[in-house]
């Protein structure tokens, strides 16, 4: 994963069976560090994928580092997680 210096908007796609939840919330931190964003009742692209769109300007500012994406969602009134992702972010590139 690397943003360049053109780049408006990076666009991550994370496929799953999502199927059933009434909530998603995805987490994403550092895996050594804090929690960089939140993002609650997600809307669905499919019962499959999730579609996020990030500001290529706020992603340049993170170092190197590996990313966790962490999925969790509501059904029938209990959270739990529905899987996890990783990132190898390589920071700000130029050509």
């Amino acid at each position: 994963c690397a943003v360049w210096p053109e780049d408006d908007l990076i666009v991550t796609r994370l496929k799953g069976d999502f199927t059933g939840y009434e909530q998603l919330t995805v987490v994403l931190k550092a895996t050594e560090g804090p929690e960089l964003s939140r993002d609650e009742d997600i809307p669905l692209a499919s019962a499959r994928e999730i579609i996020m769109v990030a500001s290529a300007a706020q992603l340049r500012k993170l170092p190197l580092m590996r990313l966790q994406i962490r999925v969790s969602g509501t059904c029938n009134g209990l959270e739990r997680t529905i899987g996890e992702y990783g990132l190898e972010h390589g920071g700000a590139m130029s050509r």
